[in-house]
């Protein structure tokens, strides 16, 4: 009896305790799905205000402004807000490209070509610069101007930029009021004849590697 008396009060102990547990167990897969559900609604929100926060930058981008004393450009087609977009970009804004060349253009901050654009301003076309406005020619890229003007307004523009394989087509054109108007790296790739350089601090900068013949 004794024994059997001790048995019974042993099992009634571990019972007790796995009675007491079963909760705890209980409580604690709630409380990890209640943490999963909490991390994923903020991974969530996470998500939509990188989205968000992204296309409202690329909507930015098209908020392109003429200096006021460069209002008489109002009909060209303004690129940038100061800042570095792609041809593709300005395009997506709304930037009318004509594939001819009958371009009239304004750049604000820097216009970057890349792999596969070409961008044509010819038959006696303009490309505005404005202050500190570039252009940069990547590889693969090719910018062509002929019969045009290159010019800054209202003040003095920074570069026309031809990185390796990028290629600059230049001919029969004015180029003025640039900082290094053309400026060319090791391997870029350019046909420069027949222009006339006015009003430039440098009108072309070369790296030594670069062979001009």
């Amino acid at each position: 009896m004794k024994q059997s008396l001790c048995f019974r009060r042993w099992d009634d102990f571990t019972s007790l305790l796995s009675s007491m547990r079963a909760p705890d167990r209980q409580t604690d897969r709630q409380a990890g799905r209640h943490d999963l559900r909490s991390w994923f609604f903020r991974f969530l929100l996470f998500l939509i205000g990188f989205s968000f926060s992204n296309y409202s930058f690329s909507q930015t981008n098209c908020d392109c402004e003429y200096p006021a004393s460069c209002e008489g450009l109002v009909p060209y087609e303004c690129i940038g807000i100061g800042g570095s977009i792609t041809l593709s970009e300005a395009i997506g804004c709304g930037v009318s490209i004509d594939e001819n060349g009958a371009n009239q253009l304004y750049i604000d901050g820097t216009l970057v070509l890349q792999n596969g654009d070409h961008l044509k301003i010819m038959a006696n076309s303009s490309l505005i610069m404005g202050p500190g406005a570039s252009i940069e020619i990547y590889g693969g890229a090719v910018l062509e101007v002929d019969q045009s003007t290159i010019t800054g307004c209202p003040t003095m523009w920074h570069r026309i930029l031809v990185k390796s394989n990028g290629l600059l087509k230049l001919s029969n054109s004015s180029v003025s009021q640039g900082h290094h108007a053309i400026e060319l790296t090791n391997g870029a790739r350019f046909e420069i004849v027949d222009n006339s350089f006015l009003d430039n601090y440098i009108s072309i900068f070369a790296d030594q590697s670069v062979q001009i013949k």
